[in-house]
């Protein structure tokens, strides 16, 4: 089961697609309006900002070596 702050597969490749697309040039919130509706299947802007927030932290931990903190 697929929980409500969790992207599906084919949304977070579309959530990738869309942050390489609309770059930190444009306005803040145009950008993740932009990011949430190309992710569709009914996420929330918040929910989107967290995914963010959850592979910003992933990446850190890859970058220290700590791939014992990842969660999926």
């Amino acid at each position: 089961m697929v929980s409500e702050s969790t992207l599906i597969a084919e949304q977070h490749k579309a959530f990738e697609n869309a942050l390489a697309i609309y770059n930190d040039n444009e306005m803040i919130e145009e950008r993740w309006h932009n990011i949430v509706t190309a992710v569709g299947g009914g996420k929330t802007l918040e929910e989107v900002k967290k995914h963010h927030e959850k592979l910003v932290e992933d990446l850190k931990h890859i970058e220290a070596g700590e791939f014992d903190n990842l969660i999926s």
